[in-house]
């Protein structure tokens, strides 16, 4: 826009010295028309021309300072769009540098966050460790207590039987008391003054009989004392066992929820860091956005440069026209002198007019292609005019084309970024392999997610590898995702 004010303003410049030029020949011709016409012409003559010139002289003067003003509302709205450029130019570094100081600020909050998410999840790997061989010893606790419970119930079966056959022994030993008790009063009856020897071998069979039918009962109680120790014994590890298989039972389940709580937190800190990443991609972007703009504000610089010089130009042009009006000024106010001096030559010429009279007649008709020159000069000034009103209406279009074009640019502006964040986004929601499906599953082998379609369509066709890093993986390392809106 500046450049092309300056150069209107050239193009009116040497409009206007082209008619300085003009008028400074048709003074000249004015000049020598009144010196050949000095003794025919008139007083009224004399000063008719000389009004007429400084008609001429005010009007170029006005024009110029018209022109000269019309410069200066350019020049002033040339720079007041420069400084408002430079004031935007700021405003927006500014505001980008604060934002990206908030996006680095949340990626370190972040970041540490993550940091102590992950000794977080080192403590609960160590507990989770603890806590499988804290497992391993109760079952192998619990093995060795259900061997001696076994070795306690076989024992306990076998006493049992020893204790039942003691008590069927028992029995029969007082059976067979009973009977050698009855053969003793029988063989008592008969002669009862003396000692029969088979009475006496009866005799010591039942007391033979007697011992050990205590000494069975003896043995018989201690079976039965054994019994019941060994039954208290079994009763208490079987509650002990049934202790440790609950304690057993607790753990696996707290081992089973830390587990799922490190996996959970690892999942947390896959899609972190995949958030991390965007942010840092979309940080990187706005970066190179920002140097691109530093980059076409240098470009401007050689502009902004070479429109201060065509101003330092003009300024010292228009100060060179200037003073060449003034010059004029000071010529015109001397041939008013100098015409005033004429006139009283004319007073003392008046006598020697008759006798210029046919020179009068010679002269009139140069005085009437004088005049066709006027005219035409007359036009060409309006003609002049004409051409001034198109260039203003021109510069007026050209203001508002430039105004359209810079609301345009600011609006392709702000439209360019947001496609490049609704991409970026993009990116980010959809299969990497099938761009219009949705992510939907993840490898827990490697991280990566990818649509379920695609993951589907390798396992058919045999290639279990991941896409992006490589790495094997089978049906169980593919896990679904839920993404929320």
């Amino acid at each position: 826009q500046t450049p092309s004010a300056f150069a209107l303003a050239d193009s009116r410049r040497d409009q206007l010295e082209k008619a300085r030029n003009e008028i400074k020949r048709l003074e000249e011709a004015l000049t020598e028309s009144a010196l050949k016409n000095a003794q025919a012409d008139t007083d009224t003559q004399i000063e008719e021309r000389l009004n007429k010139a400084l008609e001429d002289c005010e009007r170029e003067k006005s024009t110029a300072s018209a022109e000269r003003e019309k410069a200066t509302k350019v020049d002033e709205a040339a720079h007041k769009r420069i400084i408002d450029l430079e004031l935007k130019t700021n405003e927006m570094i500014e505001k980008a540098g604060e934002r990206w100081k908030e996006q680095a600020k949340e990626l370190q909050q972040k970041f540490f966050n993550l940091e102590a998410e992950a000794e977080t999840m080192k403590l609960t790997v160590t507990r989770v460790g603890d806590v499988e061989k804290d497992n391993t010893a109760l079952r192998w606790q619990l093995e060795e207590s259900t061997k001696l419970c076994d070795e306690t119930r076989q024992r306990l079966e076998s006493a049992k039987e020893e204790a039942e056959r003691a008590r069927t022994a028992e029995g029969h030993a007082q059976e067979a008391l009973k009977r050698l008790e009855k053969l003793s009063e029988m063989a008592a009856r008969p002669a009862s003054g003396q000692e029969n020897p088979e009475v006496l071998r009866m005799k010591q069979l039942r007391d033979d009989t007697y011992r050990e039918l205590k000494d069975q009962r003896a043995m018989n109680d201690a079976l039965l004392a054994e019994v019941e120790s060994l039954s208290q014994g079994h009763d208490t590890l079987s509650a002990q066992n049934s202790r440790l298989l609950k304690q057993g039972l607790e753990r696996e389940n707290v081992n089973k929820t830390l587990m799922t709580r490190s996996l959970k937190l690892m999942e947390l800190k896959q899609a972190r860091i995949k958030a991390d990443d965007a942010l840092l991609q979309r940080a990187q972007a706005a970066e190179a956005l920002q140097l691109a703009y530093e980059e076409q504000l240098k470009a401007q610089e050689p502009l902004f440069r070479a429109a201060a010089t065509q101003k330092h130009d003009f300024a010292y042009k228009n100060s060179t026209r200037d003073r060449d009006l003034a010059t004029t000024m000071a010529t015109l106010a001397q041939r008013q002198k100098d015409l005033a001096e004429s006139k009283g030559n004319c007073d003392k010429q008046s006598v020697a007019l008759l006798a210029m009279q046919q020179r009068v007649t010679q002269l009139t008709d140069s005085s009437a292609a004088l005049a066709k020159e006027k005219d035409d000069y007359q036009e060409q000034l309006g003609e002049t005019k004409r051409r001034q009103d198109k260039v203003l209406k021109r510069l007026e279009k050209a203001k508002d084309k430039i105004r359209a074009k810079e609301a345009y640019a600011q609006e392709d502006e702000g439209k360019d970024l947001l496609e490049f964040e609704i991409s970026e986004l993009r990116k980010q929601v959809n299969c990497p392999i099938i761009k219009e499906m949705h992510k939907s599953v993840v490898l827990i082998r490697c991280g990566h997610t990818f649509s379920k379609e695609a993951v589907d369509q390798r396992i058919a066709d045999r290639m279990r590898r991941c896409p992006a890093c490589n790495k094997p993986f089978g049906l169980d390392d593919v896990k679904p995702i839920y993404l929320t809106w």
